[in-house]
Formats: C-alpha cells, structure tokens, sequence
C-alpha cells in the first residue's frame, strides 16, 4: 500500500486506543492494530510500517520511545537512525513506545475532513480517468499500457519460505543418506578418495550435494539481496548471513567452514562478497555436517521471518488477477486480558503488557487469536454516578476474559464492599467463573513498606491459598518467564471454553466454578508413551524440527535422524500419527508456516521435554526377567522383544505450602516399556530383575524392578526400584 496510506493507518490505530497517552507495542502488535484499521495494512511489510513510524516522527506528527530497564523513556534519536544495528534493535527488539502529538492529530483531522469531502467526487474522476486509459492504451498499447507491478513483499517472503522449505527437505533426505553408509562404511569420510566407500556412492552423493548447493545459492543470495535493502537489518548481519550460507554449502560437502583471521583464502568466498583474509575447510562426519547445516538454515528463517517480513497464514494473495477483489483481513477472537493489581507493581504491570503484546506477534497468525491488555490506566474515562470502583467494573471489568493479578506488598485501597479494587476485580471474575491467574512477590520488602498493608497482603494470600494456586516471582524477569510459559495454556483453556460454549457466547468463561487457577507448564502426567518419545526426540533434533510429509511412497515422520514410520506395522503407524497430531494439538509443535511439512518444537514443548529426565531407548531383541528371593527359588525367563523405552517419573500435581515451598509427590516411578513382546507371559512369579543387551551401543543393561504390567496390544510396564 502507498506509503501515505500507511502513515494515516498509524496515526488512526494510535488515537483509537490511547488519544493523549503513550502506546506500549511491538512491531508485530502494531501491525495487527493496522490491520484493524485498514485490511490492505495485511501486505505492508515491517520494514515499511517501521519506514512510516519515523516519517511520522520527523514529520512531527508521532513521537517515538522506548524505555530503560530503569523505566526512562529515551526518545527516539533522530541522529542515529542510519547508525548500524540502531533501527533493528530500537524496533525489534521488545516493545517501543508511540504517542500522537498536536499537530498529528490535526493531520489525522484534516485528512479525514478531506476524504470524506472529496470521496463521491474521487470517485466519479477515477471513473472518468479509467475510461480515458481504456481509450489511449487502445491506441497505442505499447507506450501507454502500465508497466506490471513488481512482486511484493509477501510474495517474495512466499517464495523464500516455499524454496527453504524444499531445501531443506531434501537436505534432510540427503544427510540421513549419507549417516548410514558413513557408519555402514565403518565411520569412513564420504568425499575421501581413499575412502572404502565405493566411487559410485561417493560420484551419487557429490552430484546430490552439488545440486543442493546450487539451489542453496539461488535461494540464499536472493535472501542476501532483499536483507541488504532492509533498512532494519544491519550491514554486519548481512555479513554474517553471508557467511552463513557459505558455511552450509561446505556442509553439504561434508566439511566445515571457519570464517577468521587467517591467510588462508577460499575462490569460493568471493562468491558471497567475503572479505578473502580469513577461511579454511576441514572433514567432519555426516551428523556434524548435518548439524551445522541445520544451524544455517534456523538462521535464514529468522532473517525471513523476522526481518524481510512474516506474513504468516493468512496472508493476502498478491499475485491475484487484475480485477480481482482483493481478500478481506481474517477475523480474530478478541480476549480482554485484564492486569489488576495495586499500584506499588507499575513495572511488573508493563512486564505483563510486553508478554501480551509477544503472544500477539507469535502466535496470532496461527491461532486467530488476539489477546488485548486492558490497564485502568489505558481503558477507564471520566464518569459519575457510582462508586468509582462500581464504575471501573462497568468500563472494564464486566467486559474482561482473563484477569492477571499482581501483588507486590500492598492490598490497596478499600472500595467499600472489598478491601481494595484490585481484590473486587478478582472477586467479580471469580463470581463470573471467568480465569483468574495471581502472583505474589517473594522478594525482600523495603523498609519503606506500610506494616498494615502488608499484613492485609498477607492474610489474603493465606485465604487464597484454600482454593488457588497461584505463582510467585522474585523480580519483574521472574514474572516475565512465568507469565510467557503459562499465557498459553490459559489462551487454550479460555478459547476451549468459548467453543464450548457457542458462538452467541459474549465473555470467555473458562470455569465453571469460581476458583481461581493458574495453569503451569505442560508435563508428561497425561502425555503418552509414544507422544513422549517424539517430542523428546524433536528436542534433541538439530533444528527442533519434525518433518511430516503424504507422498505417493507414503506418510512420513522424521526427526533427530529417525523415520518413526519405516517398516511400522498398521497399527503402530497409526499411533505415530495420533502422537504427532496430538503434540501439535496441545501446542507442543506447531507449522513453520501455512501448508508447511516443517513443525518446530513450541517453548511449551521445549519446557515439557525437559521434563523427560530419565527417558531412553534401547534397540533390545530380547530381555531377561528374574526373580531373587531370599526364601524362594530363583526364577527367570526370556522373551523376544523389538525394543526397550524407559518412561519418565510422573508426579502429582505441584501443591504451594504456606511457606511458598512446592510440595512435589511421585505418582509412578521411571518405568520400563518393553515393546512386541505378542502375548501376555504365563508368570507364577514377580521379577525383581531385569536384563538386556542394547545391539546399538553393545552394552549390557539391568535394572532392579519391582512388578509387572501386561499392556495391549504386547507390551510388558516394569517400575524401576533401582
């Protein structure tokens, strides 16, 4: 869209929401703020509406500011704008600040007085003018017919995203490849003439390697070009990304690239622009070319993503025939986050707003869902003729989904029916069954501190602790780490609720009763066996990723090296696929972007697969269950088997003492899961042992083990004593 068009779409996002006050945003939210206002806004780039921000400011219709750690606004410096790596980090890294001044506000007046004056007549000459087009490009189509449009932004973001995506695909094919005959060869270097392994593989894996290097230089250097002309990515991140792709293509060679001061100079290097002072090249396996590929390949996505401009699902068509309407913006669910807290917690108030405001930019796209920070501050106007408390419920809280609850070591103020306003917040969400989420302060409390407010703190916090679990940090980074790992599971909880409800449904009741919860991080109590090892084994993988593809040879699931649906049977196969749409269900994966076949791990599953201490797996053929007995005679039997796993302990739920300990308790010990064992073993007698012989590592394993399961459909559970 025209870049005066982007200007007024800034302007009217601002003074729609904060009229005389500062915007807390990112360049994400304000993006979908614009999108509110002008659904073209959708195909607008990051780099333009960045572009806009400052023509607005130097035009001095906006201010722009950003705070310290401290709280200190520093506004934006005008002087340093072109300064390397200053427009990056002062837009995309966290939140920035907007704030309409007079004179913009004027421009927003005027403009609109205009359009809306001169719109019926606008019309009738661009009418007029296409007619008058029609008529001269018919006499001389050569000279008058418009030059075609140049791809835009979220085409080329398109393509990028289709052609990394192929690449990498293939990519993975090809290292998996090569990692089996370099340990079938005996751990022999693939491109070595001396090699054992035959010319022919090696002839068959230089030319699959050369053509991949190939389409990696057509696609990076493209992504080089369009970063080089971004003006929020510095020019030394441009170096680096050259630098980058230079590193991958030696990987495909099975060698690694090391960019420092030296005198020895690749040919190749000039390709890329690189200074030639600083290079070498030595041999390495397959998995660590692998690794350093798929660490080059996570950096081109961010720049993609990050920088040149992540439309994510959902974008608009660009390419659409001439004459086609244009789509309209996708509609989203709108959830009114309420922060409710005293007022001795504003910075850990803005902690908050800044994690909404994250959650926006990630996951919007993918979700539909769009969280609003509703602050007192920022949504209440003068009214009369209640109690105020009474009037801020009407303003803000009856129309509220989620509430926030900040304590720090002040109650607040006493309403007249509560003993303050934030308690009569939490009160009437929890009168409505709506989510309510709190955190207390655990750090020191400064002398300064009011010894009746924090007795009133303190006592409140105990009667919570009958019907809440509620969370507590030590600092406003604390509260940042807990709010961002629980906001996820509370905006699914929320939105499950609302779908359960119905459309005609108004508020997001997630409750049914009136308890107040918080939802901490996914754990392995209700994750499956097999939805265990796949997200434990996507964890692990080099990028994070988990490749799901349908070809005409199939479906496919690979991750961390592993096809978990080669040589499956019916049902095993089938129960792959249900862990994986399972993880990507509970949010613990997600698509890289529409359509993809790439799933990249969440941070609520990474979160959850660190969990997974304990977890193993063990190519086994046969196991050996004994029993010792100090009055009774030993026994012992044994079966086939296709393989051992050992499942994670699992706990009850976290219990929050009146210390503020947690209380953890074990609900099942590691267990071992001995797979295809066919039918159930006719046992007089528990084994108290259990032995193995892992044929991959050839090392022996026993265990102490107190029991025995027998599972459907051939799978014998052993609790693990020692």
């Amino acid at each position: 869209m025209k870049a005066h068009n982007l200007e007024l779409a800034i302007l009217t996002a601002v003074v729609r929401v904060r009229n005389d006050e500062w915007l807390p945003c990112s360049l994400g939210d304000l993006r979908n703020r614009l999108t509110v206002v002008e659904p073209d806004v959708g195909n607008a780039s990051v780099n333009s509406i960045a572009e806009a921000a400052i023509s607005l400011s130097q035009e001095g219709h906006l201010l722009l500011g950003k705070r310290e750690d401290g709280g200190r606004r520093l506004p934006f410096d005008l002087q340093k704008q072109f300064d390397e790596g200053y427009i990056s980090n002062f837009f995309c890294r966290g939140s920035f600040e907007l704030k309409l001044t007079h004179q913009g506000r004027k421009h927003l007046e005027e403009r609109e007085q205009r359009t809306a004056a001169t719109e019926p007549l606008g019309e009738a000459r661009a009418a007029q003018k296409s007619v008058e087009v029609l008529r001269r490009g018919q006499e001389n189509e050569k000279s008058n017919a418009p030059r075609e449009q140049l791809p835009k932004r979220a085409e080329t973001v398109s393509t990028f995203e289709r052609g990394l995506q192929d690449l990498s695909q293939h990519a993975r094919a090809y290292f998996d490849d090569a990692i089996r005959i370099y340990r079938e060869s005996g751990n022999a270097v693939v491109f070595s003439p001396g090699s054992s392994v035959p010319a022919a593989v090696r002839l068959k894996f230089e030319v699959r390697g050369n053509e991949l290097a190939s389409n990696l230089r057509d696609v990076g250097l493209q992504v080089i070009e369009a970063a080089s002309h971004s003006p929020i990515v510095p020019k030394a991140d441009v170096d680096d990304l050259k630098i980058t792709i230079r590193k991958m293509t030696a990987a495909l060679r099975f060698r690694e690239y090391t960019h420092y001061g030296s005198y020895v100079v690749h040919e190749e290097d000039r390709v890329y622009g690189i200074q030639p002072e600083s290079s070498q090249e030595i041999d390495v396996s397959p998995e660590q070319a692998q690794t350093l590929f798929s660490e080059g390949m996570r950096r081109l996505r961010e720049v993609v993503n990050d920088f040149i401009d992540p439309l994510g699902p959902g974008r608009n068509p660009v390419s659409a025939p001439k004459g086609a309407r244009r789509k309209m913006a996708r509609t989203a669910i709108v959830l009114n986050l309420l922060i409710a807290s005293p007022s001795d917690v504003g910075q850990e108030r803005n902690v908050v707003t800044d994690v909404i405001h994250a959650w926006n930019a990630a996951h919007y796209q993918n979700t539909g869902i769009l969280l609003h920070a509703v602050r007192w501050e920022t949504h209440s106007y003068p009214a009369s003729g209640d109690r105020p408390q009474a009037i801020l419920n009407e303003q803000i809280v009856e129309l509220g989904d989620i509430l926030i609850g900040i304590f720090g070591y002040k109650l607040g103020t006493p309403t007249g029916t509560a003993q303050s306003g934030t308690i009569e917040e939490i009160e009437e969400f929890r009168k409505a069954g709506k989510y309510v989420a709190l955190y207390f302060s655990k750090a020191d409390i400064p002398r300064s501190a009011d010894r009746d407010q924090l007795k009133a703190l303190e006592a409140y916090q105990r009667e919570r602790q009958k019907d809440t679990l509620y969370g507590t940090f030590g600092t406003a980074e604390e509260l940042r780490l807990l709010v961002t790992q629980h906001l996820p599971k509370i905006v699914a909880e929320v939105s499950a609720g609302l779908e359960d409800q119905g459309p005609e449904t108004s508020s997001a009741q997630a409750h049914s009763d009136n308890d107040a919860r918080v939802a901490f991080s996914q754990t392995n109590d209700d994750l499956s066996p097999k939805e265990i090892e796949l997200l434990w084994n996507a964890a692990n993988d080099p990028s994070g990723e988990i490749l799901h593809t349908r070809t005409s040879d199939g479906e496919s699931i690979r991750t961390n090296g592993r096809q978990f649906l080669e040589n499956a049977d019916a049902r095993t196969g089938a129960e792959w696929v249900a862990a994986f749409r399972s993880l990507q269900e509970r949010g613990l994966i997600e698509p890289r972007s529409h359509g993809s076949d790439f799933f990249q791990v969440t941070g609520d599953g990474y979160r959850a697969a660190d969990e997974f201490e304990g977890f193993d797996r063990w190519d086994a053929k046969s196991v050996v269950l004994r029993a010792r007995y100090m009055n009774a005679p030993n026994n012992d039997v044994t079966l086939t088997c296709k393989g051992i796993i050992a499942i994670p302990p699992r706990y009850f739920e976290d219990q929050i003492g009146a210390d503020r300990s947690v209380q953890r308790s074990l609900k099942e010990p590691r267990t071992l899961l001995v797979e295809g064992i066919g039918s159930k073993p006719a046992l007089a007698w528990n084994p108290t042992e259990v032995e193995f012989l892992d044929s991959a590592s050839g090392q022996t394993q026993k265990f102490q083990v107190g029991g025995i399961e027998f599972l459907q459909p051939g799978s014998l559970k052993l609790p693990i004593v020692a």
